[in-house]
């Protein structure tokens, strides 16, 4: 089990994605069990003053969150010239990518 903290910024973008937004997309991306238990730990965790949330995942919850955090990061990078706050999303994806280890 790694802990790992998810900033507001990146949670915001967990929100949006299909992953919490569509229970058939957990089994059509293979995510199964371990997608709806990250799904519910993120959920039922308390936010920090911050916004922020630390959870307990396991190496493969932690390899689907750094799936997803790649894709912020790459879809933020179109958007750096255009959009001041996609900067902020390029940065929050990088730090947790690099919490992670990858």
């Amino acid at each position: 089990m790694t802990k790992v903290r998810i900033s507001r910024a990146f949670e915001s973008y967990l929100d949006g994605s299909h992953l919490f937004q569509c229970p058939t997309e957990i089994e059509s991306h293979g995510y199964g069990d371990e997608g709806r238990a990250l799904v519910e730990k993120v959920r039922a965790t308390r936010r920090r003053k911050d916004g922020s949330r630390t959870i307990e995942v396991t190496d493969t919850q932690a390899d689907i969150l750094a799936d997803y955090a790649e894709a912020m990061v790459e879809g933020a990078m179109d958007n750096v010239g255009l959009d001041t706050s996609a900067l902020g999303e390029v940065n929050s994806g990088r730090a947790f990518l690099r919490a992670l280890g990858r």
